[in-house]
This record gives structure tokens, C-alpha cells and sequence, in this order.
């Protein structure tokens, strides 16, 4: 399994400097940046999207910088939360 750091978005006024567990960042509101570590549980078999989990809880990543990101990476990822379509994403 291969570890990558992902950064999928920054703000102007910077990240979070720590991981959070998927389930504190489901509890955050739209618009938040977020900072999770997880494993990606897809592939591209799902197209630009990758959905994470850790012990806590799952949440989907979309963007296209994660084309090489394949199942069982173990990644950390930044990003906007939103929602599309009545699910909670990451988003660059």
C-alpha cells in the first residue's frame, strides 16, 4: 500500500494543521476546510470520485487530481466541504 499526502484544496487563510477524524468533519458545516487522513475505498471504477473511510466514519473526495489515487492508499486529504446531491463531500 502506498501513502500519498493529497492536498485537494487550500484557503487564503490556511488549513488545518491537523488531521480530524471523518466523523468530527461530518459534524462541521458547508463551506468548512477540513483536514482527514483515511483509506481510499474505490477505485476509478466510480470516475473523479474517491470515497475514504477511517475508524470512524466515511466521506467521499471528488476532484480530478485523484486519478492516481487507487484503492487501499492510505491518503490525507484537505479540502471545502459540500454537498452534491444530498451527500457530504471534500472538494478542491
Amino acid at each position: 500500500m502506498k501513502k500519498l499526502i493529497l492536498s485537494v484544496a487550500l484557503t487564503c487563510f490556511g488549513q488545518q494543521l491537523f488531521a480530524q477524524t471523518i466523523e468530527q468533519v461530518r459534524n462541521l458545516g458547508i463551506g468548512q476546510t477540513v483536514t482527514v487522513k483515511g483509506v481510499v475505498t474505490n477505485g476509478s471504477e466510480l470516475g473523479p470520485i474517491r470515497y475514504i473511510q477511517d475508524g470512524t466514519a466515511g466521506i467521499g473526495c471528488y476532484g480530478t487530481n485523484l486519478a492516481s489515487v487507487q484503492k487501499g492508499d492510505s491518503i490525507t486529504a484537505v479540502g471545502v466541504l459540500f454537498e452534491f446531491n444530498g451527500l457530504l463531500e471534500l472538494s478542491p
